[in-house]
């Protein structure tokens, strides 16, 4: 039986270190992948991806869902950075009610920049928003320049459900 531990958004069109590219598709697919194997791992490469868009007809650039890990090489080397072409009140990542998740070892750049600074703090551009959902661990994260919160946990996460977040 073949077995797949990690896939790698560079298998799909991301080009590293390319701001005029927009990886997110790429990313995001993985993302799909692993939602439809029931489990795995989202691998980043050393570099910046540039999300340069969001989910069509959405409010976000990438879901994540359950018993999926995203996972870098290094809180200061794998980096997804928001484009600058994103609009406003555009959380990065989104867990919508996700069940086991986990982010470790990357960097989000939240490009606040690219907002007119009356925004900050008030804008939902969140780095990881998680709605709903429970058992996250969040470990080894850079998250910097977002408008708003690095990480957002919205709602309670559930009954017996807990939340780690270290080194971030």
């Amino acid at each position: 039986i073949w077995e797949l531990n990690s896939i790698f958004p560079e298998w799909f069109g991301a080009k590293i270190n390319d701001n005029t590219f927009d990886d997110r598709p790429a990313v995001q697919l993985c993302n799909e992948i692993v939602n439809n194997l029931n489990g795995g791992v989202v691998e980043l490469s050393i570099g910046e991806y540039y999300i340069n868009s969001r989910i069509p007809t959405k409010d976000y650039c990438l879901e994540v869902y359950s018993n999926c890990t995203t996972k870098g090489q290094g809180m200061y080397l794998s980096t997804l950075k928001v484009g600058d072409d994103v609009t406003v009140d555009s959380p990065l990542i989104l867990t919508n009610s996700a069940t086991d998740i986990c982010f470790n070892d990357f960097g989000i750049d939240g490009n606040k920049t690219r907002l007119d600074s009356g925004l900050w703090g008030l804008a939902e551009d969140e780095g990881i928003d998680i709605k709903g959902g429970g058992n996250a661990i969040l470990k080894n994260l850079y998250i910097h320049d977002c408008a708003t919160d690095g990480i957002d946990i919205d709602k309670v996460l559930g009954v017996g459900s807990n939340a780690l977040i270290r080194d971030c």
